[in-house]
């Protein structure tokens, strides 16, 4: 799997997510999670991620002799990919959760999100 496509698996995340989400504008949930996904955009188009993996602008082809560094990226994806599936999960059975449980794992969520991609960005 390349950056870019693990980079668009992201996206699609945070998509339904925030989409799964618009029931909850009341509580501040959707607001919160529409704004990861403006920082994940942000940052994806800023340095190529969502790039194909043949453009000279890509994530990809920056990185492509530098396995320690894709690693790691893909690695950071993976992490958003996982928490957003989690997210979106709880918002997919919070009635059966309560409220509480679901601004706990948002607030989770946003912990992790703001630290990985803040950590990757001050690098």
């Amino acid at each position: 799997m390349t950056i870019s496509e693990l980079g668009t698996s992201c996206m699609n995340t945070l998509n339904d997510l925030v989409d799964k989400s618009s029931s909850s504008k009341e509580d501040g949930r959707h607001a919160l999670v529409d704004d990861f996904r403006g920082r994940f955009r942000i940052w994806a188009a800023n340095i190529g991620a969502l790039r194909p993996e043949s453009s000279p602008k890509s994530l990809d082809y920056r990185v492509r002799e530098a396995d320690d560094m894709k690693s790691s990226i893909m690695s950071g994806l993976g992490r958003i990919k996982e928490s957003g599936t989690s997210a979106y999960d709880v918002f997919e059975s919070n009635y059966f959760l309560g409220r509480f449980w679901g601004v706990w794992i948002v607030g989770a969520y946003e912990s992790v999100i703001v630290t990985w991609v803040c950590d990757f960005i001050r690098q």
